[in-house]
């Protein structure tokens, strides 16, 4: 049965109008016996301390609330900030700007906790931030470019990740209900997990706060026109008739993000057989690929693969190889492209010297093989072909990146958006992304 999740980038802090079209939205839902999840920015939940009613805060009561960020579109972005610092310090910046609008939106709707992240207009999702999303408590990222083309929810820099699906603010354009529904009932057909999203203050805008003004101060933003009535009136008949329909399928089931954690919160098995890795490595070498895969129908990326091989070589008595979380490099090595020679040592003893470079959460940007350093892709090309047998006197050079860094997930640039500088090209935080790659895993085998 495939389930639906109503998600709202619940983020205007500058139109006191948009809070009724929440509203609206909200009690839409209650009506029906259905949930939503209202992404709040921090600036947005102390906007409606000053100006919502009790009875309009009330309304949410039903519904789960999760983040959008402390302040969406003001100069500067976290991106922005996150795009000029390396991995420690962005992390850490980022957990002492976010925890304080994470704080105004518990206590304007009166939660102990928000499992859900969603990262404005795409952009945030900077890896170091979403490692710092769960230091600081949350499990999920949605809306996340880093899944944009995979089905399911999938992992990566230390968070489940899930994308969307159908937007609902078309409707406010002209969009149709047949349309939508059509759209819908193809994604019912392909996807386990279908994220129905609207921003309400779009529906009630004619543009977006930041087109136009997004370098100024917050203080000179103006207040951009609503739509005309009977628009938002159409629109929001609209979105209420998609609520019916889910409503009233009952092949369709209408979960919150937190139950799709609890359910997706799968218990990973902490070893798997030793020839199931070697099985694994014969593979891998005959492809000459660097790459997550399956072992034992468990999904792996590649960073757990490569920490197994090494363990394996390194430890060739023990049958049983521990199962590791591990997340990619902080930043590049910088090393040039050359094979590394082994100078006849054998690959146990090369192995218990990368073993023991693997130890922590993060692996290392390079691994020191006596007075030569290898990119972890060369190392993994290495330990593949070593565990099938096939004699190699080097560590072959490589990328420092996994094949699928080479996705379109990890080189799509989102910062164009109007909140962004335009000469902003987040070069820093797209590497960072595309290391984290090593990370990147589905949750369940398709």
């Amino acid at each position: 049965m495939p389930s639906v999740i109503f998600t709202f980038d619940h983020e205007d802090f500058l139109v006191p109008g948009s809070i009724d079209t929440a509203v609206q939205l909200a009690e839409a839902l209650t009506r029906r016996g259905l949930r939503g999840s209202f992404c709040t920015v921090g600036l947005r939940a102390k906007f409606m301390q000053r100006l919502a009613t009790p009875r309009q805060i009330a309304t949410f009561e039903p519904h789960e609330i999760g983040f959008h960020s402390r302040s969406h579109g003001i100069k500067p972005v976290i991106a922005e900030e996150l795009s000029k610092t390396g991995w420690d310090e962005g992390a850490e910046l980022f957990i002492q700007r976010e925890r304080e609008g994470m704080e105004w939106v518990m206590e304007t709707f009166r939660r102990d906790h928000l499992p859900v992240t969603l990262p404005p207009g795409y952009c945030d999702t900077a890896a170091n931030g979403v490692w710092a999303s769960a230091r600081l408590g949350f499990r999920l990222v949605a809306g996340s470019p880093l899944v944009w083309n995979k089905r399911g929810v999938h992992h990566c820099a230390g968070c489940m990740h899930v994308r969307y699906s159908l937007w609902l603010d078309d409707f406010a354009t002209g969009a149709t209900f047949e349309e939508k529904r059509r759209q819908l009932e193809r994604l019912l057909e392909t996807e386990e997990y279908v994220l129905i999203c609207d921003h309400p203050t779009y529906l009630y805008n004619a543009e977006w706060p930041e087109v136009g003004q997004a370098h100024l101060p917050p203080e000179e933003w103006k207040i951009p026109p609503p739509r005309p009535r009977e628009t938002l009136e159409y629109a929001l008949a609209n979105i209420e008739k998609i609520y019916e329909f889910c409503a009233n399928e009952p092949s369709i089931e209408v979960i919150t993000y937190d139950e799709l954690i609890q359910r997706e919160s799968l218990e990973r098995p902490k070893s798997l057989p030793r020839e199931a890795v070697i099985q694994l490595a014969r593979e891998l070498a005959l492809e000459n690929t660097i790459r997550g895969a399956a072992v034992g129908g468990v999904p792996l990326s590649a960073a757990e693969v490569m920490a197994m091989m090494t363990h394996v070589l390194a430890r060739p008595e023990k049958p049983i190889v521990p199962v590791r979380q591990l997340l990619g490099p902080k930043g590049l090595p910088g090393l040039p492209e050359r094979d590394v020679p082994a100078d006849g040592a054998s690959p146990g003893i090369l192995a218990r010297a990368a073993e023991a470079q693997l130890a922590g959460e993060f692996m290392p940007d390079r691994l020191a093989f006596g007075k030569a350093d290898a990119t972890p892709g060369g190392w993994f090309r290495y330990a593949a072909q070593a565990l099938a047998d096939n004699e190699m006197s080097a560590i072959p050079a490589s990328s420092p990146f996994p094949t699928e860094a080479d996705a379109e997930d990890f080189r799509r640039n989102w910062y164009g958006w109007c909140m962004f500088p335009p000469d902003m090209s987040a070069d820093r935080l797209m590497t960072m992304n595309r290391l984290q790659s090593w990370s990147f895993r589905p949750n369940r085998i398709e």
